[in-house]
């Protein structure tokens, strides 16, 4: 039962793979390796732990914000 559900899940997540990628043909089982990967228990566990909160001199920063000093992804402005 519980096998099944988790086959099951895989087997959804490397369609969408599948998908994703255009349809292409002999990648079956790449996409079925990327979907045990990231439907795996372990997985999880770090997908947790990295909605973390970072604490700093300058306050508390989540994973969606830039530290002091860290390079932004932001484009710099052209000089007027």
């Amino acid at each position: 039962m519980v096998d099944d559900d988790k086959e099951q899940r895989i087997r959804a997540r490397a369609h969408q793979l599948w998908l994703d990628e255009g349809q292409p043909e002999g990648r079956s089982m790449a996409h079925w390796d990327q979907a045990e990967q990231e439907l795996s228990p372990d997985r999880a566990a770090v997908a947790d732990a990295s909605d973390y909160v970072m604490q700093t001199d300058e306050g508390t920063l989540n994973q969606d914000q830039d530290a002091p000093g860290a390079p932004t992804r932001r484009k710099a402005r052209k000089p007027a």
